[in-house]
């Protein structure tokens, strides 16, 4: 599948957070595929993140704003608001793992916790066939970034 992946370049930086079980797969790594896709990517492995040196660096740069894709009542809804324009360079970073473990990601990621939370309506069901999502509005990673 890789050679019929374009790479996009984006003024936004991903940050792809994966799971260590995720990471270890081969036939649905929809998060390696998103980072293949993007030229302003990277990868962490992990699932407590709060004391990782990379992570923390972009976290605590001035110059960006950071931000975790990921559903939640208090989130940014990007259908109907805007993230602010302050002359900084965005981030957001992305959970890739089964929808538990996400949780526990950021249950256990206390610098993750802190970040401002980014969501999106869509109203369609996931076409990642491969695996089956646990709700309608769940996508795989690589649908997240690519519907947004």
């Amino acid at each position: 599948m890789c050679s019929f992946i374009d790479k996009i370049d984006t003024n936004t930086k991903f940050v792809i957070l994966m799971h260590p079980k995720e990471y270890r797969k081969t036939k649905n790594g929809t998060g390696h595929l998103t980072n293949l896709s993007l030229k302003n990517s990277e990868i962490y492995v992990g699932i407590d993140f709060s004391k990782h040196k990379e992570i923390n660096k972009i976290i605590e740069n001035p110059k960006l704003n950071s931000y975790l894709l990921y559903p939640s009542k208090e989130s940014i809804n990007l259908d109907s608001q805007k993230l602010s324009v302050n002359n900084k360079k965005n981030v957001i970073f992305i959970i890739d793992s089964t929808w538990a473990c996400s949780k526990k990601m950021i249950r256990l990621s206390e610098n993750l916790k802190k970040l401002p939370k980014l969501s999106f309506e869509y109203k369609n069901e996931s076409a990642f066939k491969i695996k089956t999502q646990p709700n309608l509005y769940c996508l795989s990673t690589i649908e997240s970034v690519f519907v947004y």
